[in-house]
C-alpha cells in the first residue's frame, strides 16, 4: 500500500471518528489536524451537557515539541446551538485535545470531554506521517499516573480519573510507534515512557526502567530538563537515592544557575533577617530573574510564590513601602493576589494595626493587579489558558476592590471607596463580598447619595450576599413602604433573588440532605443545663452549629447563624445549639465573646472527650464520621441525621437562607403526612 492510500484509509478512519464527534457536539474542517496549519472547529450543543447554555469555551490541550500547552479556541455563536471558531495547530505539535464548557472558570459544573472519552486527535505533517510526540503524547493523556508524575507538567483537568480506565494494549502501541518513529527523540520522551511502562507493567516494570534510564544516562550532552527527569525517574520509580543525587551533582556543577541551584538559593534560611534578608534576597532575584521564569515556566512555579510571598511580606512589615512597590511590577496576578490576602488584607483584621498607615500601598496592589490582568506571565506554572487566566484574576481583582472599599471606607476615603466598587462590572458588583456591599452602602450614606442605596440593597438581597445591617436596611424600606411589595417581608425577599441564586440554592441543600442514624448524646450546655437528644420530639428541628474559637471561618459563620436564630425565634420546634468542639475555651472566655460579639438566644453546648482521649470531639465524630475540619452544622429530626454542611461561603444571609431553606423542607414533610 502506497502512501496515498495510507492517507486516504487514515482520513476515512478519521472521517468516521469525526462523524462520531459531530452527532456528539465537535467537528473540525478538515478532519485531520496538519501541523502549522488552521483548522474551523464546530461545535453543535444540542443534544450535549452543554444543550441550551448561553455561552460555550474551548480550550485546546497541545503537546508541543513533548510539552504540554493550553491554547484558547474562541468560538462565536452560529445560531442557537452552534459554535464555531478556528484554531491554529503548532508547528510542532504531536497531538491536541479539546475539552468545551459553559465559561471561563477551570471549575465548571458543565464540561463537554466527549463522555470521558475525549476530543482526542493526533497530528500529521504534510507529509501525511505521524509529528513526533504523536504517539507519546496520546498515550501520556490517557494515563492519569504520567499526567501527575513528579517534576512533570502534565495536563490534570482533563478527565475524570475516577471513571477512567487505561486501554493497556492501546498504550502499548502507542509507546511502541514513538519509539520506532522517532528514536533520536527519545531522550525528550523518556520520562512519559518511564512511567507508561510503571502503568503497564506495575511491579514487573523495573527491569524496562532501568534499561531505558542507562540508554539515556549513556547518551552524550544531556540538557538540563533530561538530567532533571533521569534524577525524578530513578528517585520516584527506582528510589535509587544515590544515582539520583550524583545526577544532582552533576546538574548543580554544569548548570551553576539552573533549576536545581535556583531552588537551593531560594530556600533562603528563615534564621537569617533584616537588612541580611534583603540583602540575600536581592542576590537571589539577580540569579534567578523571574521574568526568564515567565518565557519559559516549569513545575517549579512554587519555588517564586513562596520566594515573592515571604519577600513582600518581609518588606510590608518593614514598612518598605517604596521597594514593596517595585517589586509588584515583577510580581504576576497570583503573586500579588497572594501578597495582597496575606498583607493588608490580614492586616484589616487587626484593630490596633491603623489602616492609614497601609492604605496607599493596598492601593499600589490593587493598581498593579488592574495592570497584570492580561500578562504573559499569570499562565506560567498556572495550568490555565490565557483566557482561563484572565478570567480568574478577573473575579479576584473584583473581589479585592470589594476589600478595597471596606479599607477606604475605614480610612475615610469615601469617594474613592464608591469609585473603587463601581469599577466592578455592575451585573456583579454585588455578587463577591457582603462586607463590601455594605461598606458601599456607609460611604453613599456619608456622601449623601441616598437615591442609589436601595437599589444596592436590592441587588445585594439578589445575589444573597447581605450582612446583618443591610438586611435591617432592607426590612426598613419593606415595612416602612405605603403599598408593600409582598404579603410579607420573606416572600419579598425571596422575590428579589435571581434565578440562578435560587437554582444555586435549592441544587446546593439537595446534596446535602441525608437520612442517617446517629448514637443520641447528652452533652453539657454553657448554663450547667443537659441537652439529650431523646428530649427531642418528632416535630423538633434541631441544628447543631460545630464550631471553635481558634476557627477563623466558624467564628465568621456565627453572624449568619445569628440570622437564622433570629428568623426562628418564635418557633420552639425549631432548635439551635452551638457545640464547642475540639476546644478548651472556659465558659468565661465564651460568654466574654458572646458579649462582645452581640450574640444573643444562641446556646452554647460542649462537645465531650472521646472515652480513653483528650479529643474534646465525640459528639462531633458521631455526627461527622468522615469528616476532619470545622465548621461543620447537622441538622436532625426525629432520630436521624437529616442534613450535613460543612465550611462557610463568607456570605450571612447565604448561610441563614441555607438553612431556612432545609427547615422548611423539613417542614414540610410533616404536612405531607
Amino acid at each position: 500500500m502506497n502512501v496515498m492510500k495510507v492517507f486516504l484509509t487514515l482520513l476515512a478512519l478519521s472521517s468516521v471518528g469525526a462523524l462520531a464527534a459531530q452527532q456528539r457536539g465537535m467537528t473540525s474542517e478538515p478532519a485531520v489536524m496538519i501541523a502549522g496549519s488552521e483548522v474551523r472547529v464546530s461545535y453543535n450543543s444540542q443534544g450535549t451537557v452543554l444543550d441550551g447554555k448561553h455561552l460555550v469555551t474551548a480550550v485546546a490541550y497541545v503537546y508541543d515539541n513533548y510539552r504540554w500547552k493550553i491554547h484558547d479556541v474562541e468560538l462565536s455563536a452560529k445560531g442557537k446551538n452552534l459554535w464555531e471558531g478556528s484554531f491554529v495547530v503548532p508547528a510542532q505539535s504531536g497531538f491536541v485535545a479539546f475539552k468545551f464548557q459553559d465559561s471561563f472558570s477551570t471549575h465548571s459544573d458543565v464540561i463537554d470531554n466527549n463522555d470521558n472519552k475525549g476530543y482526542l486527535f493526533q497530528v500529521y505533517n504534510k507529509k501525511h506521517q505521524l509529528m513526533p510526540g504523536a504517539s507519546i503524547g496520546k498515550a501520556a493523556f490517557l494515563t492519569p499516573s504520567v499526567m501527575s508524575a513528579p517534576g512533570y507538567m502534565g495536563v490534570n483537568n482533563y478527565f475524570d480519573p475516577t471513571d477512567k480506565d487505561c486501554d493497556r494494549s492501546l498504550l502499548k502501541s502507542l509507546v511502541d510507534a514513538e519509539k520506532k518513529s522517532y528514536p533520536k527523540n527519545r531522550r525528550q520522551y523518556f520520562y512519559e515512557e518511564v512511567y507508561l511502562y510503571k502503568e503497564l507493567l506495575g511491579e514487573h516494570a523495573s527491569q524496562n526502567i532501568k534499561s531505558t534510564l542507562s540508554e539515556i544516562a549513556r547518551m552524550n550532552n544531556l540538557g538540563e530538563d533530561d538530567l532533571f527527569n533521569l534524577s525524578f525517574a530513578y528517585l520516584f520509580l527506582l528510589n535509587d537515592k544515590e544515582k539520583s543525587h550524583e545526577i544532582d551533582q552533576m546538574m548543580i556543577k554544569r548548570f551553576p544557575k539552573g533549576r536545581l541551584a535556583r531552588r537551593k538559593a531560594m530556600e533562603i534560611p528563615y534564621s537569617v533577617k533584616g537588612e541580611e534578608y534583603f540583602k540575600k534576597a536581592e542576590q537571589v532575584k539577580q540569579d534567578f530573574p523571574v521574568m526568564e521564569f515567565y518565557r519559559k515556566p516549569d513545575y517549579q512555579s512554587y519555588l517564586y510564590s513562596n520566594f515573592y510571598r515571604r519577600l513582600s511580606q518581609e518588606l510590608f512589615d518593614a514598612k518598605k513601602y517604596d521597594q514593596l512597590e517595585e517589586l509588584l511590577k515583577e510580581m504576576n496576578s497570583s503573586m500579588i493576589e497572594d501578597a495582597f490576602l496575606h498583607q493588608p488584607k490580614q492586616s484589616m483584621k487587626f484593630p490596633d494595626r491603623d489602616p492609614h498607615t497601609y492604605y496607599q500601598i493596598a492601593l499600589r496592589y490593587i493598581e498593579e493587579l488592574r495592570n497584570k490582568l492580561s500578562f504573559p506571565g499569570n499562565t506560567a506554572g498556572s495550568g490555565l489558558s490565557p483566557l482561563q487566566a484572565r478570567y480568574q484574576h478577573r473575579q479576584t481583582f473584583n473581589y479585592y476592590l470589594t476589600v478595597m472599599t471596606e479599607l477606604a471606607r475605614r480610612t475615610g476615603h469615601y469617594q474613592q471607596a464608591v469609585e473603587l466598587m463601581d469599577a466592578i462590572p455592575i451585573e456583579e458588583r454585588f455578587n463577591y463580598d457582603p462586607t463590601g456591599n455594605e461598606a458601599y452602602v456607609r460611604c453613599l450614606e456619608q456622601l449623601g447619595q441616598e437615591e442609589k442605596i436601595l437599589e444596592v440593597l436590592k441587588a445585594s438581597a439578589a445575589h444573597n450576599k447581605m450582612t446583618p445591617h443591610l438586611m435591617e436596611m432592607l426590612k426598613t424600606y419593606y415595612t416602612s413602604s405605603p403599598q408593600a411589595p409582598a404579603s410579607s417581608f420573606d416572600e419579598y425577599l425571596y422575590s428579589l433573588k435571581t434565578p440562578e441564586a435560587k437554582e444555586e440554592l435549592l441544587k446546593h441543600v439537595s446534596q446535602g440532605l441525608v437520612s442517617d442514624n446517629y448514637t443520641p448524646f447528652d452533652i453539657e450546655d454553657i448554663n450547667g443545663g443537659r441537652i439529650r437528644s431523646e428530649d427531642f420530639t418528632k416535630d423538633d428541628i434541631v441544628v447543631l452549629d460545630f464550631w471553635a474559637t481558634w476557627c477563623a471561618p466558624c467564628c465568621a459563620a456565627l453572624v449568619g447563624m445569628q440570622m437564622a436564630v433570629e428568623h426562628y425565634i418564635n418557633d420552639p420546634h425549631v432548635k439551635f445549639y452551638f457545640v464547642d468542639t475540639q476546644d478548651r475555651a472556659t465558659k468565661e472566655q465564651l460568654n466574654n465573646y458572646w458579649k462582645e460579639k452581640g450574640y444573643h438566644d444562641m446556646l452554647i453546648a460542649f462537645d465531650e472527650d472521646t472515652p480513653g482521649t483528650h479529643d474534646g470531639s465525640r459528639v462531633y465524630r458521631n455526627l461527622f464520621p468522615n469528616a476532619s475540619g470545622i465548621p461543620q452544622k447537622a441538622i436532625l429530626k426525629n432520630g436521624k441525621v437529616r442534613y450535613r454542611a460543612s465550611g462557610y461561603q463568607g456570605s450571612p444571609s447565604e448561610l441563614m437562607d441555607e438553612l431556612i431553606t432545609v427547615i422548611e423542607t423539613l417542614k414540610k414533610e410533616n404536612i405531607k403526612k
